[in-house]
């Protein structure tokens, strides 16, 4: 991702609080599954380590107020 498009979704999270993150997927033959999360959102200065794995700065928080999700059943 280039730095604009980075900067350009943290200036969106800074001006309205709020953010989304859809997570998507299609097993053969052609069939979708999703999880969509919306909610209020902050940037957090520092990345550093979660579950073992290291971020870049920033992250940004998201606290769910709306889930989504179609397509996971069984």
């Amino acid at each position: 991702m280039t730095s604009e498009r980075r900067l350009g979704r943290l200036a969106t999270v800074g001006a309205d609080g709020s953010a989304a993150l859809v997570v998507d997927d299609v097993l053969p033959p052609w069939r979708s599954r999703a999880v969509e999360v919306r909610g209020s959102a902050v940037t957090l200065g520092q990345g550093g380590e979660i579950f073992g794995l290291g971020f870049d700065d920033p992250i940004i928080r998201i606290t769910p107020s709306r889930i989504v999700s179609w397509g996971l059943e069984r």
